[in-house]
C-alpha cells in the first residue's frame, strides 16, 4: 500500500513538451528483424512493467496464461512483461522516474502511484463507462472502480487496482483467553488491554516505528478528528472540477464512514486551507492525536525506533513466536498466518478493527486503512493507436476471459497469496483464497488525502526527515505533544510553499483554487 500519490504533486511542464515530442516518434514502428530470428510475428508490442510480476509471487505463470489467451485473439500484438522488482518500491520508483523522464518511455503499463507527478498518464475515468468489448458491459461494472480512487493533482484517475487490502490488528486468542481479555472496541480499552499484557510479561505490540506507526496509525487516529475539514476542501460551484451530479446533491454526514467518498476533492483548496490556517496541526485535536500515538510506545519492543528493511519481518516473528500478543498487518495475513504458524508453534488467533476514541473532540468513530493492492495499473499515454491498443488489452485483462486464466496460472504456481478480496467481478478462486475475506467488514477508509500527513511532503524534501525526527523526539520525550504539534504545523505550511514552487505555480495560485491547474 504505497502512499506517494496521496497529495498534490508537481505539474511537470517540461515533461509535457517532452512527451508531445515522444508521441510523434513512437508512432513509427520499429523495423522488423530478419525472418530467421523473428520469434514472434506480431507487428505491435505492449510492454508491462509494473511492480512485482516475477516468480516470487506466481504472477509469472499468470501472465503467461493471460498473454497466451490475448495473443490467440490478437496475433498482431506481442505482449511483454518486463518485471521490475517486488517489494514496496525498492528500486522501482528510481527506474520508473528514469523511464518517464526520457523522450520515449519504453513501458506502456506501469505502477503509476510510484511516480504520480508524470503529466502523460491516461485518465482512466474517461474509460469507466466505456463498453468492454469482452463483456458487453461498461468497464466499471467488470472492475469495482469505487473501492479506492487514486488521482493526480488534477483529479485525474491515474491508477486502477485489482484487490482491496485492509489493515487489521491480529491477536493471540490463546493469550487473551488465558488472561480473560476480549478484543477492545474503544481506545481506552485498547490501552488497558496492553497494560494487562505487559503485566503478564508479554510484549503487548509487535509494532516498530516505521510506516505502520507514522503513516497507518497516525492516519487512523487523526481521521477521527478531521472529518469536518472535508467541507473546506471539497469542490464548490464554479470550481473547474465541480461535478453537479456528484457534488450538487451531497450533504455532510460524518457518522457515515463512506460519506467522504462522494464529493470531489479540490486539492488546491486543501493547500489553501493549510496555508490560511483553516486546517491546523497545532490545535487541541491534533495534540490529542499525538498523545494517543505516543501512548502506544509504552507497549512496543525495545528496538521500536530501529527502522530497518527487516523491521516488518522481525515484528511478525515476535508475534509468530508468541512473544508479542498483538500485531498490526494487512489482510493478506488472513491467508498465510496458519501456514506460518505451523513452523512456529500453533496458537489460535483472531482480528479486530481499530478501536475508536471516545471524547468530546472526536467527530466520528474510527475507520481503518482500506486501500488498493494486487496489480497497480497505470497507462502511459502515447499516440492514439497505441493507447487504443493498450486499452483493448486492459479491457481483456479485466474481463473474465483474461483475468480468470491470469488467476488460474497464479493458483497453479502454488505461490499465490491474495492481499484481499479480488475486485474484478465474475471470476472464481478456490475457496481457501476467498473464505478468509468473507468476514472482513468494510468500515471506511482513513487513508485519504486529508489525513496523509506523512505523504504530504514533496518527495526528497528535507521536510520528510524533519517530520520523522519530530515524532522520534516525541517518542523519546525530548518534546511534548504540544511542541511537536507546533513543529508539524510549521512543516505543513512550509510543504505548501514547496509544492507550489515545485509545480512552478505563481504564489497567487492558491488565492484562486477554483481555477484549473492545467490552465
Amino acid at each position: 500500500m504505497s502512499r506517494p500519490w496521496r497529495i498534490l504533486r508537481r505539474r511537470a511542464r517540461a515533461l509535457l513538451a517532452a512527451g508531445a515530442a515522444a508521441a510523434a516518434g513512437l508512432a513509427a514502428e520499429p523495423p522488423a528483424p530478419p525472418a530467421a530470428s523473428a520469434p514472434h510475428p506480431a507487428a505491435h508490442e505492449i510492454i508491462i512493467s509494473i511492480i512485482g510480476g516475477s516468480e516470487a509471487d506466481g504472477r509469472d505463470l499468470g501472465f503467461q496464461a493471460l498473454i497466451a489467451a490475448y495473443e490467440k485473439l490478437h496475433p498482431e500484438v506481442r505482449v511483454l512483461v518486463e518485471s521490475k522488482g517486488n517489494g514496496y518500491g525498492v528500486g522501482y520508483p528510481t527506474w520508473l522516474n528514469t523511464q518517464l523522464a526520457s523522450q520515449a518511455p519504453r513501458p506502456d503499463i506501469v505502477s503509476a502511484n510510484y511516480s504520480p507527478d508524470y503529466a502523460h498518464y491516461l485518465n482512466l475515468d474517461y474509460y469507466a463507462g466505456q463498453t468492454n468489448p469482452y463483456t458487453g458491459r461498461p468497464l466499471n461494472e467488470g472492475l469495482d472502480f469505487n473501492f479506492c480512487k487514486t488521482t493526480n493533482s488534477r483529479g485525474e484517475r491515474i491508477l486502477l487496482s485489482t484487490q482491496m487490502v485492509k489493515v487489521l490488528w491480529y491477536y493471540n486468542r490463546d493469550v487473551f483467553d488465558r488472561l480473560g481479555l476480549s478484543p477492545p472496541k474503544t481506545w481506552d480499552e485498547f490501552l488497558q488491554t496492553c497494560e494487562r499484557l505487559r503485566a503478564a510479561g508479554l510484549v503487548p505490540l509487535s509494532l516498530r516505528g516505521n510506516y505502520r506507526f507514522y503513516q497507518w496509525l497516525l492516519e487512523i487516529l487523526f481521521d477521527q478528528y478531521s472529518r469536518s475539514y472535508l467541507n473546506l476542501i471539497r469542490a464548490q460551484p464554479g470550481d473547474w472540477c465541480y461535478d453537479p451530479a456528484r457534488d450538487g446533491n451531497w450533504t455532510y454526514h460524518p457518522e457515515d464512514p463512506f460519506n467522504d467518498t462522494v464529493p470531489t476533492v479540490n486539492y488546491a483548496r486543501l493547500l489553501a486551507a493549510i496555508r490560511r490556517g483553516q486546517i491546523r496541526y497545532d490545535n487541541a485535536a491534533f495534540i490529542q492525536t499525538l498523545d494517543n500515538l505516543k501512548s502506544l510506545t509504552r507497549y512496543v519492543p525495545a528496538d521500536f525506533l530501529v527502522d530497518t528493511p527487516s523491521a516488518d519481518a522481525e515484528s511478525y516473528t515476535l508475534f509468530l513466536n508468541g512473544v508479542a500478543a498483538i500485531h498490526l498487518d494487512q489482510s493478506s495475513l488472513l491467508v498465510q498466518l496458519d501456514d506460518d504458524l505451523a513452523g512456529a508453534g500453533r496458537f489460535r488467533w483472531g482480528t479486530f478493527d481499530p478501536p475508536s476514541q471516545v471524547n468530546a473532540l472526536v467527530q466520528a468513530p474510527a475507520r481503518g486503512i482500506e486501500s488498493a493492492s494486487g496489480e497497480y495499473i497505470g497507462i502511459i499515454r502515447k499516440d492514439q493507436a497505441q493507447t487504443d491498443r493498450v486499452m483493448d488489452f486492459l479491457h481483456f485483462w479485466f474481463s473474465p476471459a483474461g483475468y480468470q486464466p491470469y488467476l488460474d496460472g497464479q493458483v497453479a504456481s502454488g505461490r499465490f497469496r491474495p492481499s484481499g478480496r479480488v475486485m474484478v467481478r465474475n471470476v472464481t478462486l478456490p475457496r481457501r483464497f476467498t473464505a478468509p475475506f468473507e468476514h472482513v467488514v468494510r468500515r471506511g477508509n482513513a487513508e485519504i488525502q486529508l489525513n496523509g500527513i506523512a505523504g504530504f511532503f514533496p518527495p526528497g524534501s528535507q521536510l520528510v526527515n524533519d517530520f520523522k525526527q519530530t515524532l522520534v523526539d516525541l517518542v523519546q520525550g525530548k518534546v511534548t505533544s504540544t511542541a511537536a504539534a507546533g513543529k508539524i504545523q510549521g512543516l505543513m505550511q512550509k510543504a505548501v510553499e514547496e509544492i507550489v514552487a515545485r509545480n512552478r505555480l505563481d504564489a497567487s495560485f492558491l488565492d484562486h483554487p477554483e481555477l484549473d491547474p492545467n490552465g
